[in-house]
């Protein structure tokens, strides 16, 4: 029972993360914080798509070692996955604004 616990975690947490960077982008275009124009599109859907996918990707290999560690650091890997893109988000947003 301990293992599914900890495995539905592991995965909750890397479906969060997943979906928090194109949810904050969404977000903030429906809020007008972000002003989309023809000149910044395409590097808007290059940090939208390839960059977050990508630190979401590192941080979810991370987060692999959850299953490993102990103490603070097992939380610390399992949150990664959550934590960085969406820091990563906030920042491109403010790139945009």
């Amino acid at each position: 029972m301990q293992t599914l616990i900890r495995v539905s975690l592991f995965f909750l947490c890397n479906v969060i993360g997943f979906n928090i960077g194109p949810l904050l982008y969404v977000v903030a275009l429906k809020l007008n914080i972000v002003e989309i124009t023809a000149e910044n599109a395409a590097s808007y859907e290059y940090d939208l798509i390839q960059v977050n996918l990508l630190t979401w990707a590192a941080c979810a290999a991370f987060s692999f070692a959850y299953f490993f560690l102990s103490g603070h650091w097992r939380k610390a890997f399992l949150l990664a996955p959550i934590v960085v893109p969406l820091l990563y988000c906030l920042a491109s947003i403010v790139k945009y604004t």
